[in-house]
């Protein structure tokens, strides 16, 4: 028998909402990244691509350092394979 968690990510999947529920698991998850910095929020999940908001330029050069780590601890913790990581200044 499949756990209802499993049924639910193949349903968004197939109407299209993969990325949502991908973003969802990422956020729930940030908190507890070792890397995880306080100062960054991840905001959009596109074709494996995570964005990153940022408040300055000096937080965005702090984050870049850590982003592989981030990248694979993403991965181990909820599945959600990430190719690139952008970090993004003041974004709204």
């Amino acid at each position: 028998m499949r756990e209802i968690g499993e049924l639910v990510r193949e349903i968004l999947r197939g109407a299209g909402m993969g990325a949502a529920e991908e973003l969802a698991a990422i956020k729930g998850a940030w908190a507890s990244l070792s890397a995880c910095p306080s100062y960054a929020e991840p905001y959009r999940l596109e074709e494996g691509r995570l964005y990153v908001r940022v408040e300055s330029h000096v937080w965005a050069q702090e984050f870049g350092y850590a982003s592989e780590t981030v990248r694979e601890e993403i991965t181990r913790k909820t599945g959600v394979e990430i190719r690139e990581i952008i970090i993004k200044v003041n974004v709204k």
